[in-house]
């Protein structure tokens, strides 16, 4: 069993990040050591704890699940509420010669 690919492809399909993944490879390393039915509970106690990982990762970052649009949309929102532009690394659907932020220095008169 090569614990480096399981811990990937958890990773993969729950979309976490591989600094957990590699938290959790140790265990998956020790589970290749014991008795089948041991190694089967650590397993899906492993991946249990994927599924957990994720789930806490959208309920805390709910705008990394939106498409394109919906963050366009959001961040037009903000800028109309708060009077507030998002930066340029931030903005994922940059227009063609909207390069002005919050976080540019104004030009003087």
């Amino acid at each position: 069993m090569d614990a480096s690919k399981i811990i990937n492809e958890l990773c993969a399909r729950y979309g976490v990040s591989e600094e957990f993944g590699r938290r959790i490879q140790p265990l998956v390393e020790r589970a290749d050591k014991v008795r089948p039915e041991l190694k089967k509970r650590i397993l899906e106690m492993v991946e249990r704890s994927f599924i957990e990982e994720a789930r806490r990762q959208k309920e805390c970052n709910p705008i990394k699940n939106l498409d394109p649009a919906e963050r366009k949309l959001l961040s037009t929102v903000a800028a109309v509420l708060h009077g507030w532009k998002p930066p340029l690394w931030l903005s994922h659907t940059k227009e063609k010669g909207d390069t002005k932020t919050d976080d540019d220095p104004e030009e003087e008169s």
